[in-house]
C-alpha cells in the first residue's frame, strides 16, 4: 500500500515536473528575447535616421570593436530580466543563465558588402510590387544592351582624316599642292560651293563636331559656375582600408532582383545634382557612387561623360533605323567624298557624319537631362531634336533636347548605369557616405561601418532546480554540473538579428535546442522524460 501510493505520488509529481518544464522552455525563451531586444535597441541612432537603417555598433560609439561589448551587455540584461529577487515573485519558474556563447557575426562590409546589399534589398522589398520590379529589371537589361554597342573607335576623327587623305592624294594627282585644286569654290570636284558649305547647301557635321569637342563638355551642358566645390579624403574610405571581418560563416544565396531594389533606395536616401545634399560631406552622393572621385566636379564630370558614352550610342542606333536619316546621311558623304569615286571612303564619311550628327543630339540630350527633362533611350522620329541643316547654330544659345514625355529622368539614367556595377564597389562606395555623413552628427564621430553587426548567434545554457521531484524520491537523487543536487539544465540555440530596416519586426529567436537531466535514477526522472518524449 505504501509502495502504491509512493509510485502514484511519484507519478502525480512528474506529471507537475513535465508541465513546469515545458514552461520553463516558454519562460526562458520570453526572457531571452527581451533580453536581446533590449540589446538590440541601443542601434545606432545617426543610421536609423538618416537612412532607415537598424544596426548594432560593435564599438558602441568607440573606436575599437570588440563582439565582447555585445556579449557583456546581454550578459547583463538577461541577469536582469531573470532576477526574481525582491519582486514578490515565487520561484516556480527560477532559472538562470549559466554560460553564454558567442557563435559567430556577421558585419555589414562582410563578403565585400553582399550582407549590406541584401539588407537594403529586404527592406525595399516590402514596398515595391513584383511587378514594378520585373519591369525595371527588364528596362535595365535594354540598357545594358544599349551601353554594349557602345563603340571606342573615333567616328568622326577617322571620317576627317580619310576625307583629308582622300583630298591629298587628289590634289598630287593634279599637280596642285596639298589642300588647292584647279576649280574655283562652287566647281564640281570641291564639293564646296562659295559659302564654304558642301553642295547640298548644308554645314559639315564633321567640322561642327570636332569644333565641338576643342570645348569643355562639362561646360557646354551645364553652368560651371554653379558646380558644388566639395571634396572628400579618399585615403580612409572602404575600398583604401583593410575592413574588418565577422566571424559567421554562413552563405546566403542572392536573388536577381535585388539589384533593383538597392537602385531604388538609391533614390531615397542619396543625393544628386538634381537634388544636391544640405550639410553633407557630398553634395551630388550619386555621381559619387557611380565615379568615386574626391569632388563633386569631378564626380559630375565623369558623370557626364557616361551620359554623352551612352547616349551617343543610343542615338547612333536611331540614326541607323531611320531610314530618311541615313538617306540624308549618305547625301552629305557624297558630296564630301563623291569626288574620290572611292565608295569605300564615301562609307567612312557617312558613318563619321553619323556619329557627328548623334553627338550633337547627345550635347542637347545632356543638356535637357540636366534641367530635368526627360530623353528617351531609343528616341522616335517625333523626338529627335538636331537637324544637319543647323548644328552649329544650336549651340548658339540655350538649346536643349525635346522632352520624352515617356523619357528617363536624369536619376534613372545613373541607376541604370549602376545596375551593371560591381557589388563590392556600389556597396562600399554606399557605405562610405553613409560612414562620413553619420560623423558629421553627435555622438558619430567614431562611426565606422565595419562595425556595425547585422547577425549574431548564441548558444545559451540555463540551470534551474528540481521542484516537485523533491518531495518524493526513490533511489539517489539525480546530480547535475559540479555535483549540484536536485539539478536541470537544459540549452538553448538563440539565432539573433537586430531589426535592419523599418517594418521587419523583432529579432527572430529560435526555440530550446535541447535539454536534459544529468541522471535518471528516480521514478519521477522516468516519468517527466518519458512524458516530454511524447509530448515533442
Amino acid at each position: 500500500t505504501a509502495l502504491s501510493l509512493m509510485l502514484t505520488a511519484s507519478f502525480l509529481f512528474a506529471l507537475l515536473e513535465a508541465a513546469r518544464i515545458r514552461m520553463l522552455y516558454a519562460y526562458a525563451d520570453r526572457k531571452t528575447e527581451l533580453g536581446l531586444e533590449s540589446v538590440c535597441a541601443e542601434y545606432q541612432p545617426g543610421l536609423w535616421k538618416e537612412y532607415g537603417l537598424l544596426c548594432l555598433d560593435g564599438a558602441y560609439g568607440g573606436k575599437e570593436f570588440s563582439a565582447d561589448y555585445v556579449t557583456g551587455t546581454l550578459k547583463v540584461r538577461m541577469d536582469e530580466n531573470l532576477s526574481v529577487k525582491d519582486k514578490g515573485n515565487s520561484d516556480l519558474f527560477a532559472i538562470r543563465l549559466e554560460e553564454i556563447e558567442p557563435k559567430g557575426y556577421e558585419l555589414l562590409t562582410d563578403r565585400e558588402g553582399i550582407v549590406f546589399l541584401q539588407r537594403i534589398a529586404a527592406y525595399m522589398e516590402a514596398n515595391i510590387a513584383m511587378d514594378t520590379i520585373e519591369g525595371l529589371y527588364n528596362r535595365y537589361l535594354e540598357g545594358v544592351e544599349v551601353e554594349k554597342s557602345a563603340t571606342q573607335e573615333d567616328c568622326v576623327a577617322g571620317a576627317q582624316t580619310a576625307l583629308e587623305q582622300a583630298e591629298k592624294e587628289a590634289a598630287e594627282k593634279d599637280g596642285n599642292s596639298p589642300g588647292e585644286t584647279d576649280n574655283e569654290p562652287g566647281q564640281p570636284g570641291t564639293g564646296e560651293n562659295s559659302d564654304g558649305a558642301n553642295v547640298s547647301g548644308q554645314e559639315n557635321p564633321l567640322d561642327v563636331a570636332l569644333a565641338l569637342r576643342q570645348n569643355a563638355l562639362l561646360g557646354m551642358v551645364t553652368d560651371t559656375g554653379n558646380i558644388s566645390g566639395l571634396r572628400i579624403n579618399l585615403s580612409d574610405s572602404l575600398l583604401h582600408r583593410k575592413c574588418r571581418t565577422g566571424t559567421y560563416s554562413g552563405e546566403q544565396k542572392s536573388e536577381w532582383y535585388e539589384r533593383v531594389l538597392v537602385l531604388n533606395y538609391l533614390d531615397r536616401y542619396f543625393s544628386d545634382v538634381r537634388k544636391p545634399a544640405d550639410k553633407h560631406v557630398l553634395a551630388y552622393e550619386t555621381e559619387y557612387l557611380l565615379c568615386g572621385e574626391d569632388s563633386d566636379r569631378k564626380n559630375l564630370e565623369g558623370t557626364v561623360i557616361r551620359l554623352m558614352i551612352l547616349r551617343e550610342a543610343a542615338n547612333i542606333l536611331h540614326i541607323i533605323s531611320d531610314h530618311a536619316k541615313m538617306n540624308q546621311a549618305g547625301t552629305i558623304a557624297a558630296s564630301l567624298a563623291g569626288f574620290t569615286g572611292n565608295p569605300a571612303i564615301i562609307k567612312i564619311v557617312q558613318t563619321g557624319i553619323i556619329a557627328s550628327w548623334a553627338y550633337i543630339e547627345s550635347i542637347q540630350d545632356v543638356r535637357a537631362l540636366l534641367q530635368g527633362d526627360k530623353i528617351a533611350l531609343i528616341k522616335s522620329v517625333k523626338e529627335w531634336t538636331t537637324d544637319t541643316g543647323n548644328l552649329s547654330e544650336s549651340f548658339r544659345n540655350t538649346s536643349k533636347a525635346r522632352n520624352c514625355e515617356k523619357g528617363l529622368t536624369y536619376q534613372e539614367y545613373l541607376r541604370q548605369f549602376m545596375f551593371s556595377m560591381g557589388k563590392k564597389k556600389l556597396a562600399y562606395r554606399m557605405m562610405d557616405i553613409m560612414e562620413r555623413n553619420i560623423r558629421l552628427t553627435e555622438n558619430g564621430a567614431n562611426c565606422r561601418m565595419d562595425h556595425m553587426i547585422g547577425r549574431i548567434d548564441y548558444e545559451m545554457t540555463y540551470g534551474a532546480e528540481f521542484l516537485f521531484s523533491e518531495m518524493t524520491t526513490i533511489g539517489k537523487k539525480p546530480e547535475g554540473p559540479a555535483g549540484l543536487s536536485g539539478f536541470l539544465c537544459f540549452y538553448c540555440w538563440m539565432y539573433s538579428v537586430p531589426p535592419m530596416f523599418k517594418d521587419t519586426g523583432s529579432p527572430v529567436l529560435l526555440s530550446i535546442k535541447t535539454w536534459n537531466f544529468s541522471v535518471l535514477s528516480t521514478p519521477m526522472a522516468f516519468w517527466a522524460v518519458t512524458l516530454d518524449c511524447i509530448t515533442s
